[in-house]
């Protein structure tokens, strides 16, 4: 839309103080304001009543376009000095809601520019560990379980050994794999995403090369 905002507030009393926020892709808009009188539209076979209230608002308002990202996170700077020459990310998760055709990363371990790094993500169609370029590093066709607590970890060591495991109920579904390249180039920096970086990606056709996933049972439950 070339034009969306919102109130900060669902409604104010006389004399109270309300924002909007606007994200507009035009050069500039013209802001009015209005009274919603009475809600309608050609569906419901009234018209919808609005009338304009007198304010002291300017002529026009530079547009300004708002990102907004999909999805809530926490970013968590690694101690300065700290370097990356392996990794690993773990993660407790009992997802609500899972689509086969889009990822939702859940954990991830980022240069401060997003050029370089290691996310771990989930869809229905099973779980990844990828590079911050998108590419596979490990996938398991195995997915969590709706509403059921899983745990999802991924290693990458300074040799480039990968391995992703899932521990679900009583099983544990894992992938071994090496020979992969380290996601870092500069291992001075690095930041800790909890929860969705951004937009959910579509998950590749294809996945890299290597033995299967495996599964085997896990009697003793998921690991602590």
């Amino acid at each position: 839309m070339r034009l969306l905002g919102y109130g900060n507030r669902l409604s104010v009393p006389a004399g109270g103080r309300i924002e909007f926020k606007v994200s507009c892709e035009l050069p500039e808009f013209t802001p009015t304001l209005q009274r919603l009188r009475r809600g309608g539209s050609p569906t419901h076979e009234c018209d919808l009543l609005e009338e304009e209230v007198a304010a002291e608002l300017p002529a026009t308002v530079p547009g300004r376009v708002q990102v907004a990202r999909a999805g809530s996170y926490v970013d968590a700077p690694l101690r300065p000095g700290t370097t990356v020459s392996a990794a690993g990310l773990a993660v407790w998760l009992l997802p609500t809601r899972l689509d086969a055709d889009r990822e939702q990363t859940v954990l991830a371990l980022n240069a401060p520019d997003g050029t370089a790094g290691y996310l771990l993500s989930v869809s229905a169609r099973g779980c990844a560990l990828r590079d911050a370029g998108g590419t596979d590093l490990a996938r398991l066709d195995v997915a969590p379980v709706e509403r059921q607590w899983s745990f999802l970890a991924a290693t990458v060591s300074p040799r480039g050994e990968v391995r992703l495991a899932l521990h679900r109920g009583q099983q544990s579904h894992f992938q071994d794999l090496r020979g992969q390249r380290s996601g870092f180039a500069d291992t001075r920096a690095a930041v800790l995403r909890v929860g969705a970086g951004g937009r959910p990606q579509r998950p590749p056709s294809s996945s890299t090369g290597g033995s299967p996933g495996r599964s085997c049972p896990h009697p003793a439950g998921p690991p602590r």
